[in-house]
């Protein structure tokens, strides 16, 4: 199967991967690109809002402290 998207959906999968990698620290290509991979996997799962990926990808992956409060610890 072929993912298709339009160029505002793969804006809003951009915004959350790249939210989700900022706020967790993940600087890695090759991290990021699993990360990214999961987000489209749940885009064609139905979640279609950053929210909804952002809860998807904590699900997946953990939530991560934000970086000020990791610094703090």
């Amino acid at each position: 199967m072929t993912f298709t998207a339009t160029p505002q959906q793969l804006k809003l999968l951009r915004q959350a991967v790249d939210d989700y990698c900022r706020d967790c620290g993940v600087f890695d290509g090759d991290e990021r690109l699993y990360i990214a991979e999961l987000a489209t996997s749940l885009f064609e799962l139905g979640a279609i809002s950053l929210h909804d990926l952002r809860r998807g990808l904590d699900d997946a992956m953990g939530p991560c402290l934000p970086r000020s409060s990791a610094l703090a610890q």
